[in-house]
């Protein structure tokens, strides 16, 4: 079974890590590669469409959260 952890991406403006408040692991991940999600970027402060297959799991900062 997976962990669950935060899901995040890259903003495309300026290239940084964002983190959503959505959890999920890597294998629901995996079976969302064709969909696309709509998020809000606090960096550049507008919204972007996401491919599931460009977002990634973080689970470095679960494990540092649960320290």
């Amino acid at each position: 079974m997976s962990s669950v952890s935060a899901l995040k991406y890259h903003c495309p403006v300026t290239r940084r890590e964002v983190q959503t408040s959505i959890q999920t692991d890597e294998v629901t991940l995996g079976t969302m590669h064709r969909m696309e999600l709509s998020l809000w970027c606090p960096h550049c402060k507008d919204s972007h469409r996401v491919k599931a297959s460009d977002a990634f799991v973080d689970f470095a900062a679960r494990t540092w959260a649960m320290a």
